[in-house]
């Protein structure tokens, strides 16, 4: 039974709606990555036939089934989000003192970038699109520009 080959469908998916290159920054990360990725590609060439059963240790009984990539792409997804708690701020301020230290105070964690203005006039124009009252020229510069983020942190 010859099974239709989904990865362009997936790999598509992955591009637009799953972005975690920036929580491989480190050598030793990006090292265990590469190992995790040869793993994976070897297993997927030797169980790569629907049903794709996944079991979880929190869940007793029978497996969740995926009847295709997809499926099983969203199923793993879903369950990678179990006990994750996302939270949004607007600033700073609104943080608890305990929640700044973690996220962005502790120096064994903290990153800290050096940011040159090369254009004076370009980067006063970009940052009263960005930071201005109107809303027009902000969505269309984020509309426009959309497509050329690498890292994003949302």
């Amino acid at each position: 039974m010859k099974v239709p080959d989904e990865t362009p469908k997936v790999d598509e998916y992955l591009k637009h709606h799953v972005r975690f290159k920036h929580l491989f920054k480190d050598e030793k990360s990006k090292k265990e990555l590469k190992e995790l990725q040869e793993v994976c590609n070897k297993n997927i060439e030797k169980y790569n036939f629907p049903p794709f059963n996944v079991f979880s240790k929190d869940k007793e009984g029978a497996p969740d089934s995926a009847q295709n990539k997809l499926e099983l792409l969203d199923l793993l997804l879903k369950q990678g989000k179990k006990g994750i708690n996302v939270q949004r701020y607007k600033g700073l301020g609104e943080m608890n003192p305990d929640q700044l230290w973690k996220t962005t105070m502790d120096p064994e964690k903290r990153v800290l970038l050096q940011v040159m203005i090369e254009d004076v006039v370009d980067t006063d124009e970009i940052f009263t699109i960005l930071m201005g009252e109107e809303v027009e020229p902000r969505r269309d510069f984020i509309q426009n520009n959309a497509l050329e983020v690498s890292t994003l942190d949302i």
